[in-house]
């Protein structure tokens, strides 16, 4: 997922939730420091199954203006940056098929134990397929982190922001947030996660 703003583009990650609805990081579409102005991004390009030998991805790309009616995101975020309401979803213009794959089972809780997240790496200097790190959940509210974010024990790279946190690569439990060696994960809590579910 790109999104643009102000001449730049930046990369992030998310998933298909529905044929049609992307789920990320709020803060990939609402930012103070990178969009600058109203701090919204004015663009998003989805592509699924994006890589290198496959820029467009497998199913093409979804290009458009960004549309506020199409978003619904976390009001703490948007109101004042509060870390644990990090989350959005998009509704796209148009629809992809079952075969781009569908993270639809989302489930509340904690994570026990070890974890997965995918998402795109943005640093130009490594490869921008799509990547897959593992490492262990290691507690909720530690190393500073506000409540209901999790630390993730592996390293977590610019551009995966937004990508679905799975455990044992079943369920949807979590969203990428936070970069670092003690990657940050947005807990799906029971209200979330019944949140996303509204949408299928």
């Amino acid at each position: 997922m790109y999104s643009s703003a102000l001449g730049s583009y930046f990369g992030g990650s998310g998933w298909l939730l529905t044929s049609n609805d992307v789920v990320t990081a709020g803060h990939c579409l609402y930012n103070e420091m990178l969009f600058g102005g109203d701090s919204w991004a004015t663009y998003i390009k989805i592509i699924p199954s994006y890589s290198e030998a496959n820029p467009n991805g497998a199913y093409g790309s979804l290009y458009s203006y960004l549309e506020l009616d199409s978003i619904e995101i976390g009001g703490g975020w948007i109101d004042g940056g509060i870390r644990s309401d990090d989350w959005a979803v998009m509704s796209l213009d148009g629809n992809y098929p079952a075969s781009a794959g569908h993270y639809t089972p989302v489930v509340a809780g904690e994570i026990d134990g070890w974890a997965r997240i995918e998402g795109y790496n943005s640093d130009d200097s490594l490869q921008q397929d799509l990547r897959n790190i593992g490492g262990p959940i290691v507690g909720i509210g530690i190393f500073g982190q506000a409540e209901g974010i999790m630390s993730f024990e592996g390293q977590v790279h610019n551009g995966m922001s937004g990508g679905p946190c799975m455990e044992s690569g079943q369920y949807v439990m979590g969203i990428a947030k936070g970069t670092g060696i003690h990657g940050e994960i947005l807990k799906i809590d029971d209200w979330l996660c019944n949140k996303l579910l509204s949408y299928q």
